[in-house]
């Protein structure tokens, strides 16, 4: 992928995936890991703002701030219609995708984001 942009992945668990069976984390991060993203666990994400993300590390509170253009949140099974409309007061842009958007398979979520993200390349190298 010859234009791409830096990757920062959150996950508030100590480790990325650990409820995901062994061989498709295996399989994802190999997808994901060739582009050296930056991985912070035991992090959670306290605010979104217009080019940053605020995120608090769980061990002591401490604040990081990311810089940030995009944004693409996972977060869990359950839709938090709250949250989607929260982003969509502030932003100008928001997908839904996956189960916040209507309960599915794993295989329909990822193609979902995979297309959107696409989509959303594409709109912004043109």
């Amino acid at each position: 992928m010859k234009d791409h942009h830096p990757v920062s992945l959150v996950e508030m668990m100590p480790v990325i995936g650990g409820a995901i069976f062994p061989a498709v984390l295996n399989d994802e991060m190999s997808r994901i890991t060739q582009y050296h993203p930056d991985i912070y666990t035991g992090h959670s994400i306290r605010s979104v703002q217009e080019h940053t993300v605020t995120l608090e590390r769980l061990s002591d509170h401490e604040q990081v701030i990311l810089p940030a253009d995009t944004v693409i949140l996972s977060m869990g099974l359950a839709p938090r219609q709250d949250t989607v409309d929260a982003f969509r007061t502030a932003f100008d842009i928001v997908r839904v995708i996956g189960d916040a958007a209507g309960g599915g398979r794993i295989a329909t979520a990822v193609q979902q984001g995979y297309e959107t993200g696409f989509t959303l390349l594409r709109k912004e190298n043109t």
